[in-house]
């Protein structure tokens, strides 16, 4: 009598077919979520913005510039304030970041900053009303879910820089 090991061979090829399928979705699965993180990594923490806000944040602690802006009119009325706004160097309270030693314009024409804003801890939301691009108002609201429980901080200085088909973001807490 000669056995029939057909039907056996048909599902043995069936199983070990679904055993590599579903090893196959469940790697991309996570190959897919690990290349969504180093996206919004590379472009909501890149570094080079992180060393972009660190020059200019050491060049406001010389001579009190911080506090000036800090204490200005502009920014105690909106508790915002704009330095870079559409790739246009400000003047706040008599402190022109386009002047001395040219810290801001070396800075846009490096990094291309499109804006860079210093705004209270808790009114991101206030910036988030401005008429500003949707890619920034993105940022911002990641900003406000991602900082919404720590209150430790009383500033956030918060910069958009790069060209118009590839923005990063960057931003550095201040007490």
């Amino acid at each position: 009598m000669v056995k029939n090991n057909k039907g056996f061979m048909l599902a043995e090829v069936v199983i070990v077919s679904t055993v590599i399928i579903t090893t196959l979705v469940a790697l991309y699965a996570s190959v897919n979520r690990l290349y969504m993180l180093y996206s919004e990594r590379s472009t909501y923490y890149n570094i080079d913005g992180v060393y972009a806000i660190k020059e200019i944040m050491d060049y406001l602690f010389d001579d009190n510039r911080l506090n000036n802006i800090l204490s200005s009119d502009s920014f105690e009325e909106n508790n915002y304030i704009f330095l870079v706004s559409n790739s246009t160097c400000g003047n706040i309270n008599g402190v022109d970041l386009s002047l001395d030693n040219g810290i801001c314009d070396s800075l846009n024409s490096l990094y291309e900053i499109k804006n860079l804003v210093i705004v209270g801890y808790s009114d991101i939301s206030t910036v988030i009303g401005l008429d500003i691009n949707n890619t920034f108002k993105d940022y911002l609201e990641y900003l406000e879910n991602y900082y919404s429980n720590d209150d430790s901080f009383s500033y956030l200085v918060i910069l958009e820089y790069g060209d118009d088909d590839n923005l990063n973001y960057s931003n550095l807490r201040l007490r």
